[in-house]
């Protein structure tokens, strides 16, 4: 067995059984041990550096917001520090210092050795984690330095080697050409930092690129003003955009291959004052569908979600604003449901995740192809299962329905702020009450809200009459539901981020969902289909231990997952 896996068996911080499954896991993902330590939330980074260093009789060093020279960085190749996972990050006179994962990678030592006796060095190894040495590793590259080199070719033949079939974003093979390599730039970084959208914003001045992390934008990088023309040409030539077309809006897509992963890229070109402004969706499409746990989804949600999975025919609803995962959460019931005797069809705009073995349709309404006239078609094509990406109309509103009443599953998302909202506004679309009634599962809405940092997370001192409101409320909530989750109302714990290294002085780190899901027992079909007021649902719904958004977020903050805050200020309640 594992030497940390090991360790943590015989002191009884975890179970021999879960140590032989981590090591399982390990051998089948290729996965590092220690990596699924820290996922599993089983050790901090700092308890695993302390333990790593006892069982391997080294010092250790945790590189998180350490500043590495780059004459000392660059002692080992960038290519050769992410292979073996070591870093020099120290030097002293002829003696150097280098960080190890695995101080027992005697190929490490061999190759790193090899080339540091060629150079006169002496090393002194210390032990290090993996999380330490990506984030070390980082500094091989600054994005304002490598645009800057771009920058100065730029002007010397734009031209030159420009159009190409695609871009390739290989860590060893990047583009010649000066705008490709900017562009490419551009992307890796924004990969590199777990962002989901670029934004390249022509101003008067200069041209702002901006990501989007965990939810919230920054400014990366700004480029010079001459610089953006070349930049919109180059993106429209990967996308197979006109690129002589600049007075109206322009959407495509382009998967690409950074470094081994294959990504998509949703763009949107739009005219603006100052140029055409570019957004680019990165959806990366060598993930595994998150599970229910991962996206938040737990306790009673997660039993009355699972329990609606099983059924052949009806309907499920996600509802939700933009940008609060709901295609996300699609993406994972899909991949639940999909097997090789169910044939799975969804139209959408656009596709966002490819799964394997499911049918994705893209409708086109500018031929005639929309979600109505599509829903009409897939009813021909013997389904199981019909995901429908938006309710957008009456037409389809109402094809959802009855293909629901006719032996058919559906997966549809609504633009409403609660999951019981979505029955008046299905009936504002002229649904009548008792299709609907007979048609509707569940109901599911949800946001995403920033998670606390595991590196940096403290206690927060909280206001009294906060502690006493919250208090109050969660009376009302279900007991077995706070038990489970191990909430004492009269000790009430709240917690934030005091920022890191790890989550760059930020407090968070990801993204986690708050969700209420609505079962349509028999008793609310009834109210449904009388077309009963919201009140008297909500009535019932409290009566079957109903766990709304806001309480949803409440738990989570007591458990130290999310902020008071960020739940407040995600749920207009």
């Amino acid at each position: 067995m594992d030497k940390i896996l090991n360790y943590l068996s015989e002191n009884n911080l975890i179970t021999e059984a879960e140590a032989l499954e981590i090591e399982d896991q390990s051998k089948k993902t290729g996965e590092l041990i220690e990596s699924i330590l820290l996922s599993r939330r089983i050790l901090q980074d700092s308890s695993l550096l302390e333990i790593k260093s006892k069982l391997f009789n080294l010092p250790n060093i945790s590189l998180f917001g350490k500043e590495i020279k780059k004459d000392v960085l660059n002692i080992v190749t960038k290519e050769l520090a992410d292979n073996y996972k070591v870093i020099v990050f120290n030097k002293d006179g002829e003696n150097i210092s280098m960080a190890m994962v695995d101080p027992l990678n005697y190929s490490a030592k061999e190759a790193v050795e090899y080339i540091i006796r060629k150079s006169q060095y002496s090393i002194t190894y210390f032990v290090t984690t993996i999380a330490s040495i990506e984030y070390a590793l980082k500094q091989y590259s600054n994005i304002d330095s490598e645009v800057a080199k771009a920058i100065d070719n730029v002007n010397i033949k734009i031209e030159e080697n420009f159009i190409e079939d695609s871009l390739n974003l290989s860590s060893d093979n990047i583009a010649n050409s000066p705008v490709s390599k900017m562009v490419s730039t551009v992307i890796k970084h924004a990969i590199e930092e777990g962002a989901s959208d670029i934004h390249i914003e022509p101003t008067r001045e200069d041209v702002r690129i901006r990501y989007r992390v965990d939810g919230e934008l920054y400014t990366s990088v700004r480029l010079p003003k001459y610089t953006h023309n070349s930049i919109v040409t180059r993106i429209k030539v990967v996308a197979g955009l006109k690129i002589d077309e600049n007075r109206i809006p322009q959407d495509g897509r382009v998967r690409l291959n950074v470094d081994g992963h294959f990504y998509d890229f949703r763009i949107s070109i739009i005219p603006i004052s100052d140029g055409e402004k570019i957004v680019m969706r990165i959806l990366d499409t060598s993930k595994k569908a998150p599970t229910f746990e991962d996206l938040g989804i737990d306790s009673r949600n997660l039993e009355v979600i699972k329990t609606e999975l099983k059924s052949n025919s009806g309907m499920i609803i996600i509802c939700g604003p933009t940008g609060s995962g709901k295609s996300t959460t699609l993406f994972s019931i899909l991949s639940i449901l999909n097997k090789d005797n169910v044939n799975i069809v969804t139209l959408e705009d656009p596709v966002e995740y490819m799964i394997q073995g499911v049918n994705h349709s893209q409708v086109r309404p500018e031929i005639g192809y929309t979600f109505a006239s599509g829903i009409r078609s897939f009813l021909r094509q013997d389904p199981d299962v019909i995901m429908v990406g938006e309710i957008r109309d009456n037409e389809t509103a109402e094809l959802c329905v009855h293909a629901s009443l006719t032996g058919h599953l559906v997966l549809t998302t609504l633009h409403t702020n609660s999951a019981i909202g979505a029955i008046p506004r299905l009936f504002d679309m002229k649904v009548e009450p008792f299709l609907l009634a007979s048609s509707l599962n569940l109901i599911i809405s949800q946001r995403l809200v920033r998670k606390i940092c595991d590196q940096c997370k403290t206690e927060l001192i909280m206001d009294q009459k906060i502690v006493d409101d919250i208090s109050n409320r969660l009376k009302k909530v279900n007991p077995d539901i706070l038990k489970k989750n191990k909430i004492n109302i009269n000790s009430l714990k709240f917690y934030k981020g005091k920022g890191c290294a790890h989550c760059s002085n930020t407090g968070h780190k990801g993204r986690i969902a708050i969700v209420e899901a609505i079962k349509i027992t028999d008793d609310i079909e009834k109210m449904v289909e009388a077309n009963k007021p919201v009140k008297n649902i909500e009535t019932e719904l409290n009566k079957q231990g109903f766990i709304s958004m806001m309480d949803d977020g409440i738990i989570k903050s007591l458990k130290g997952l999310i902020t008071l805050e960020d739940c407040f200020n995600s749920i207009d309640e």
